[in-house]
């Protein structure tokens, strides 16, 4: 009948589980024959207590407990039984009765084990215990319908799934919210009932403070909690303290406020709780005095009173104070960590008071002992008689036990190594073992079941994680073996065949034989050796074979009861397993989110700084420090490449106790151009493994990455407008590492980001260079053009008022002045737009055949007579043979670049030795180069002017009062270039100047249109 009850969806009746006929007596019936009544009733094991009943109403009850007090007492004679009667009876009406869950919950929320059943009149009807109880209660059914429960609860999973669906995305975010506000509560929640925990179950006061305020202390994040315990006088000393590092210690000091009787004792005798964010805001100054002193900045205080009486008329006792501190800055205090603190601060008191019984129960118990040893012998036989009777619901608990526990552990730390360590002691308690195994079974890809890392465990010792059961089970002598085994009624000469006999025919397999032994090269160590097998695998809800556990050397060996009792926590070992590999799946998502958030946020910074700053220097410094942080490598570095093809560091992160390499220049056949062009495309490059990668190819470079400490690198380009400017390199140095995907998107992403930075900051240098030459250029302009412009307004006012009055030759001599002056204004434009057209790439060389001993001859003409007193002495002449003068020299290049570059380049000669007549001018060839050499002896250049001489309108300091634009160099320059040459100097400053420009005899970008003749031989 009861397993029908439990099998079906209705509830157990009452009358099942109900005693209608318990032990009754009245109030006045002495205690004495009431026990003797108990004594008698015990052994038909109905129930150990007695109901107390006045005209059919029940007012109290007697139990086994209220008996050992009275006897304790020693008050057993001549005494009513209303006087030893527990009063106000928790009692269950017959109308308000659902199930026997009902009747399970007001047993535990009370603790107590009998529950009276009245009627409707509130006469008694009978009593319930768990004797009764356990008369209903039937395991299989039980399973039965936990399995239908988990096949509905399945359904209806399946069903909020699809509801879920249809939901909006508003929704969802919305109850993500929730859930994590839920889960912080769920987290506050549980750390409350582990220390509630703790504090029930253990009656050493120090210990459960000092476990309460690390938890505090880790779940609110702060500084430091402590408790704070009065003495009489209202001072006080510090008894126990969670503080992080960093912080000062004060466990131990004695703190005496003199305010504190005045102003707080009865505030927190009511249950004040103080909330402090800033103390310099909220504080009296000898108040922040003490607390600066202590190192705190915000705190919360929350009493710890202790109702000393039962009799609600009493004072409460202001026992100590519960106190949270963050020293670090103000913190605002929330209201359900205040919440918290305040449950908290109950179930410290309860335990305080706890603790202080105790310790006075221990006094009485030691003045009691030897009167209580009579006694003691007179209730061993009813206390052996009562262990009988346990022993049937510890069976039944143990299992629930079980799997109560490794839920538990599952819900607080889903640890694998932990979880298992329960599951397989567990295991052997259950099954009065010596040897527990578990194993995970897994499928591959064609749906064949293998068993993956499994775990064994010798009773009395730690678990073993072992893949070497797991691979045997694969080995053809395995197969074998079982096969055989199971053609000879399961006698198992093999420990991996008996799990091989569950993978294969994933039923339970039983091997009690005393023959059955374990070879000794399976045996490790010196563990016992196996006589008696069973192996049992399990399901989960998709009936899909989720594992395997396993047991030995049972002393009565194993049968098919065994297997039947163990489903539930067969059951229970699936569920956790799925739900694992749940959490696992989950984790790996979010971890895969978390990187993604990272990378996304790295990003978004650097770029923010990109558009943000201008001080590039500061841009790619952060950018290596934060790559290096997220990677977790030893090194990141910024390489540049320069148009030689050598290459520097130039920014760098390491971490310490490895080689910095930081402004460390590189030749170029570490990054040789030709190499350097497989990175046009912005693609990136890992080396997981620098020997295997290098090893037989270039042994050389596992050479240089040794140097340098690099066991794997990831190089990506960074291209500044199309063009190479140089490499981000990652190290990893310790050892190879496997470049995730994640790491090449995130540095290609900031390549470019980087790439961005560069042309930015080219841009903005070119714009700034451009403004300055603009203000040179308006600042000498209007210097240089002012005096010419000077002397033809002061002629042509001559000419205009006293033109027919001036003699012939100084009418002539005025016109020139004016000639001059115009010239020397249009020379002035020219050298301007010559270098606007060369910065905008616009000059243009047109090369032609040329004869340069005459070219230059002439030059010297024309600046000869320019300068009265100086003299250029032009000399050509073969390289070779420098005493041999040459009388004609041809070439094949652009005349008016040549003649515009020697012109300024003898110009400045002249000009700038004004107390030197001598100006030399050589042209000396040598194969298929020209080299001309102009030198004078002037006032020279200074040295920390020579870096910028060939900058536009740059001009050395040492000019004084001689006129010039500072364009002359730069036109040279521009000139030289275009020319396919080479341009050098050499100044000693006061004593000249020697300018050298090698040109080659052929423009090189010509070739194709040589006369075929040329040059002459």
């Amino acid at each position: 009948m009861a397993e029908n009850n439990l099998v079906s969806d209705d509830v157990p009746a009452l009358e099942q589980i109900l005693n209608e006929s318990p032990p009754i007596v009245a109030p006045e019936t002495p205690v004495a024959d009431v026990i003797r009544l108990m004594n008698s009733s015990r052994s038909t094991r109905e129930t150990d207590c007695v109901l107390v009943v006045e005209a059919g109403e029940l007012v109290g009850i007697f139990t086994a407990g209220d008996a050992v007090r009275c006897a304790a007492d020693g008050n057993l004679k001549n005494i009513p039984i209303k006087m030893a009667m527990t009063t106000g009876v928790i009692a269950l009406n017959e109308r308000e009765y659902r199930d026997i869950f009902q009747v399970f919950s007001l047993l535990n929320r009370h603790e107590i084990r009998h529950l009276p059943v009245v009627n409707g009149r509130g006469k008694l009807r009978g009593l319930i215990s768990q004797s009764s109880l356990l008369k209903s209660f039937d395991p299989v059914a039980l399973y039965n319908r936990v399995q239908n429960l988990q096949q509905k609860n399945s359904r209806l999973k399946l069903e909020k799934r699809e509801i879920l669906a249809r939901q909006t995305p508003n929704l969802e975010a919305e109850i993500q919210i929730k859930i994590a506000v839920l889960e912080q509560q769920i987290e506050s929640d549980r750390i409350f009932s582990q220390i509630a925990y703790n504090i029930r179950n253990s009656l050493n006061l120090g210990e459960i403070l000092n476990t309460t305020v690390t938890e505090i202390q880790q779940l609110l994040g702060v500084d430091r909690v402590v408790i704070y315990r009065f003495n009489p006088d209202w001072s006080g000393v510090i008894v126990a303290e969670s503080v992080v590092a960093g912080w000062r210690s004060i466990l131990g000091e004695f703190i005496d406020d003199p305010c504190f009787e005045r102003d707080w004792v009865e505030p927190y005798c009511k249950g004040r709780v103080r909330a402090v964010p800033d103390v310099y805001a909220a504080m009296s100054p000898c108040h922040v005095e003490l607390l600066e002193s202590l190192q705190v900045r915000a705190k919360i205080v929350v009493p710890l009173v202790l109702n000393i009486s039962e009799n609600s008329s009493s004072q409460p006792h202001l026992w100590g104070l519960l106190i949270v501190h963050n020293c670090g800055g103000p913190r605002q205090w929330w209201e359900h960590e205040i919440e918290l603190l305040e449950k908290l601060a109950l179930q410290i008191a309860i335990a305080i008071q706890q603790s202080e019984l105790y310790h006075q129960l221990e006094v009485l118990v030691t003045k009691r002992t030897l009167k209580l040893t009579e006694t003691n012998r007179q209730l061993c036989q009813e206390i052996q008689e009562r262990s009988r009777v346990e022993s049937a619901l510890i069976k039944s608990n143990d299992i629930l036990q079980a799997i109560g526990e490794a839920q538990s552990q599952f819900i607080a730390d889903p640890d694998p190594s932990i979880l298992f360590d329960i599951l397989l002691e567990n295991l052997l308690n259950l099954t009065a073992s010596e040897y527990g195994f578990i194993g995970e079974i897994l499928y591959t890809e064609g749906g064949e079941p293998y068993l993956d890392a499994s775990r064994l465990k010798i009773k009395g010792k730690p678990h073993q994680k072992t893949r070497a059961l797991a691979n045997s089970l694969a080995r053809e002598k395995s197969r074998d073996l079982s096969q055989e085994s199971l053609e000879r009624n399961r006698e198992f000469n093999n420990f991996k065949s008996l799990w091989e006999a569950v993978r294969v025919t994933g039923k339970p397999v039983i091997a009690n034989g005393t023959e059955n032994r374990l070879k000794t090269e399976e045996n490790p160590g010196e563990n016992p050796a196996l006589n008696a097998f069973l192996g049992i695998p399990f399901y989960g809800a998709d009936q899909k074979l989720v594992g395997m556990v396993g047991v030995a050397n049972c002393l009565k060996g194993y049968d098919q009861g065994l297997i039947e009792y163990l489903q539930p926590f067969l059951a229970t070992c699936a569920n956790i397993i799925e739900a694992h590999r749940n959490n696992c799946r989950r984790q790996e998502a979010e971890k895969g989110l978390r990187k993604s958030e990272v990378r996304s946020r790295l990003f978004t910074d650097i770029t923010l700084k990109i558009r943000q700053s201008l001080q590039l220097d500061d841009i790619l410094q952060t950018t290596v420090t934060e790559i290096q942080k997220i990677l977790e490598v030893e090194r990141v570095l910024i390489y540049q490449v320069f148009a030689s093809g050598t290459g520097r560091v130039v920014f760098e992160e390491v971490q310490p106790g490895w080689t910095s390499i930081l402004n460390v220049d590189f030749p170029e056949d570490v990054f040789p151009l030709e190499y350097q062009k497989t990175y046009y495309n912005g693609r990136a490059k890992a080396v997981c493994d620098v020997t295997e990668a290098y090893g037989k190819l270039t042994p050389c470079m596992v050479d240089f990455c040794r140097q340098w400490q690099i066991r794997a690198k990831l190089i990506v380009p960074i291209l500044q407008e199309n063009h190479l400017w140089g490499f981000m390199i990652a190290h990893q140095c310790s050892q190879p590492r496997n470049w995730r995907p994640f790491a090449i998107e995130l540095l290609e992403q900031i390549a470019i980001q980087v790439g961005i930075a560069l042309a930015q900051a080219e841009r903005l240098k070119r714009e700034k260079e451009l403004g300055e030459l603009k203000s040179r250029f308006i600042s000498i302009a209007s210097h240089e053009f002012r005096t010419p412009l000077t002397w033809i307004a002061s002629s042509a006012g001559i000419l205009e008022d006293y033109g027919d009055r001036l003699a012939p030759e100084k009418t002539q001599k005025h016109l020139c002045r004016i000639q001059s002056s115009v010239q020397y204004m249009t020379e002035l434009l020219n050298d301007v737009l010559i270098i606007s057209r060369a910065e905008a790439h616009r000059l243009e060389c047109n090369p032609e055949p040329l004869e340069l001993i005459d070219l230059c001859l002439d030059l010297v003409e024309e600046v000869q007579s320019l300068s009265g007193k100086h003299r250029v002495l032009f000399r050509g002449f073969d390289a070779q043979f420098p005493e041999k003068e040459i009388k004609t020299v041809s070439a094949y290049l652009d005349e008016k670049l040549l003649r515009q570059m020697l012109t300024n380049l003898l110009s400045n000669a002249i000009k700038y030795s004004p107390s030197a007549e001598l100006v030399r001018f050589d042209l000396a060839v040598k194969d298929e180069e020209i080299l001309f050499t102009i030198q004078d002896y002037g006032i020279g250049i200074p040295p920390e002017d020579q870096g910028r001489l060939f900058e536009s309108f740059h001009r050395a300091k040492n000019v004084g009062s001689v006129s010039g634009t500072g364009l002359g160099l730069a036109i040279v320059k521009n000139c030289v270039q275009l020319l396919g040459g080479e341009l050098s100097f050499n100044s000693q400053l006061g004593e000249g100047t020697t300018f050298e420009v090698k040109l080659p005899r052929i423009f090189p970008g010509k070739k194709a249109e040589y006369p075929s003749n040329f040059p002459p031989k």
